[in-house]
Parts: C-alpha cells; sequence; structure tokens
C-alpha cells in the first residue's frame, strides 16, 4: 500500500515562501508532487498538516489541499485494483506503469 503525506519544503523560494508538496511512497520509492502552493513558514501547521488561520483565505487552501489528497489516494487505489501490472514479489511498481504517476500529475 502507497502512504501519501502533504509536506511543506524546508527550503523557501525566491519570495521566501515554502512549497507545499504531496510525497507518495510505494514500495520504498518515493515521488514528491510541487503543489504549486506556497506560503510563509508561519502560516504552516506542521502538527495538523494545513495552513493556520493567519494565511488568508486558509479555508479554501485547506480544502483544496484535502481535495488533492482525496484524488491521490483514488488514482492508487485504482489502479491498484485495476493493474495487470504486478511484480514478481507481488506489489506494485511504479516503473512498470507510470500511469499512474502521470494521473497524479494531472490533477494537480
Amino acid at each position: 500500500m502507497a502512504s501519501i503525506k502533504i509536506l511543506l519544503r524546508n527550503k523557501p523560494n525566491k519570495e521566501g515562501q515554502y512549497p507545499i508538496v504531496l510525497k507518495i511512497i510505494k514500495d520504498r520509492e518515493v515521488k514528491v508532487i510541487t503543489l504549486g502552493i506556497s506560503c510563509l513558514e508561519k502560516n504552516w501547521d506542521k502538527v495538523n498538516v494545513r495552513f493556520k488561520k493567519t494565511q488568508n483565505n486558509y479555508m479554501q487552501w485547506n480544502r483544496s489541499l484535502l481535495k488533492k489528497n482525496e484524488e491521490a489516494l483514488k488514482i492508487i487505489d485504482d489502479n491498484i485494483i485495476n493493474s495487470k501490472s504486478w511484480s514478481e514479489k507481488g506489489g506494485y511498481s511504479w516503473g512498470q506503469t507510470p500511469k499512474m504517476y502521470d494521473s497524479i500529475i494531472r490533477i494537480i
């Protein structure tokens, strides 16, 4: 099974804001997808993995993060269930069918 985490990158961009990324781990393979959203470190709640109330439009941004997380999980689940490509060990491999990764990139 794959795990998905939304994280704040530890390196700021040129504007001094930190990009928010979707980190996907499957069979010890890590994929990091930039969500195109960034914020100041003081506006990010690391414990609850969401924007703080100090961020403008924080409710909309948090809903957007939740939606992207759910869409990524759905794509991973659908591809694991419907995939005909299985590794010899019985697990799904990113390398065998890049469609899952491409599908996640498209929703972002």
